[in-house]
């Protein structure tokens, strides 16, 4: 069993970090100790919190990550599902980036 430091520690998250993927049902303490009733996390935590550190940079929502954590042969479609979100909004960034660059090249004309 890891404490809340060891965990954080191990896996380079904050103890916000931990305690709200505790709230949102992300990752949950295996059990309580002592007289606080301090969270104690299996060993395996540490590789789930990377896991889901991971997802998270690739762009996946935490409901995603939930997902593919709950249900593991959902995994290839979620993943997909992110993947075509991200090229659509990386097109409408670029959509917008050359509307803005038209409007500045507008404004600057008009000087």
């Amino acid at each position: 069993m890891k404490t809340v430091n060891e965990v954080c520690k191990a896996a380079g998250v904050t103890r916000k970090t931990l305690y709200y993927y505790d709230k949102i049902d992300l990752l949950k303490p295996v059990k309580r100790s002592g007289k606080q009733k301090a969270k104690l996390y299996s060993d395996s935590a540490v590789d789930t919190l990377k896991m889901i550190r991971q997802y998270q940079e690739a762009g996946l929502l935490l409901s995603e990550v939930r997902t593919i954590l709950n249900q593991p042969e959902k995994t290839i479609e979620i993943l997909l599902n992110a993947q075509k979100r991200l090229f659509e909004q990386k097109q409408m960034l670029s959509e917008q980036i050359l509307l803005l660059t038209k409007l500045i090249e507008e404004e600057k004309s008009s000087l």
